[in-house]
């Protein structure tokens, strides 16, 4: 069993720069990615893409992107499974549904 304070699914730039803004708040993160590395289609498609709007680069190409969000995130030591599909039954948390689940943990910390 996992124990984590966040769940991301996703590992890729959007997913490790979360890790990297629930690190500074002292939670800890586990991401699910069903590629077999983390950077999502940055890495896996397009490494070599030039990608212009990030800040603070003018230009800096998808793979160097995952690289230092890596490098970024690793203070905060976040888990990883990767290669596999995350399974999940929506039905059971309708809360996510109505945008509550939020809410929820919140009330419960």
């Amino acid at each position: 069993m996992i124990k984590t304070d966040i769940l991301i699914i996703g590992a890729g730039p959007t997913g490790l720069f979360a890790v990297f803004e629930a690190g500074l708040l002292k939670l800890k993160c586990h991401l699910i990615d069903a590629l077999a590395a983390p950077g999502g289609q940055c890495s896996e498609i397009y490494p070599k893409k030039p990608i212009y709007d990030i800040p603070a680069y003018p230009e800096i190409l998808a793979g160097d992107l995952t690289k230092k969000l890596l490098e970024q995130s690793k203070q905060f030591k976040p888990g990883f499974t990767l290669g596999k599909k995350p399974i999940y039954d929506i039905p059971t948390y309708p809360e996510i549904l109505a945008g509550d689940l939020t809410k929820k943990l919140l009330e419960q910390s």
